[in-house]
């Protein structure tokens, strides 16, 4: 009878372990999707400012197509200016750095096949070293149906 008692405690002591690890990996996948979700919404709206820096009347840009407004760095969207965090080509915040500068101003992890396949005139850029991921919206032209979000974890 002690032996049954002992190898059911062993048993409960086995299952109480998986499901512990069972719920840090989901916790852990969780807070991984959380961030790319995240980091995805924010390269959205700092591609939405670089359209809308693209469409704002200019006499800078009044011979200029489209297309080269569309390469804008962070010093031209004066809400992430500034927010602070923002350093020519690159911003960061505190859950990742942005780069309007291709991925070469990120961090080694950055996967560049983030980014969607097809034309673009432009692209945001984000790497989260702590979890791991990787984000890219494509810009493809000034309008809204031009952006496209890849991303990898």
């Amino acid at each position: 009878m002690a032996q049954y008692q002992l190898l059911l405690l062993a048993l409960c002591g086995a299952i109480a372990t998986l499901a512990t690890a069972a719920g840090i990996e989901a916790y852990e996948h969780g807070q991984r999707r959380a961030a790319a979700d995240r980091m995805t919404q924010t390269a959205l709206n700092i591609a939405i400012a670089v359209q809308r820096h693209a469409k704002a009347p200019s006499p800078l840009r009044s011979d200029a197509p489209e297309s080269e407004a569309l390469t804008a760095d962070f010093s031209d969207l004066s809400k992430y200016e500034a927010a602070g965090g923002a350093e020519g080509a690159t911003y960061t915040r505190q859950d990742a750095r942005y780069s309007l500068d291709g991925p070469e101003a990120l961090p080694d992890g950055y996967t560049a096949s983030a980014c969607p396949e097809g034309e673009r005139v432009h692209a945001v850029h984000a790497y989260h070293e702590a979890h791991d991921v990787s984000v890219c919206v494509a810009i493809a032209g000034p309008a809204g149906e031009d952006l496209t979000a890849g991303q990898t974890q």
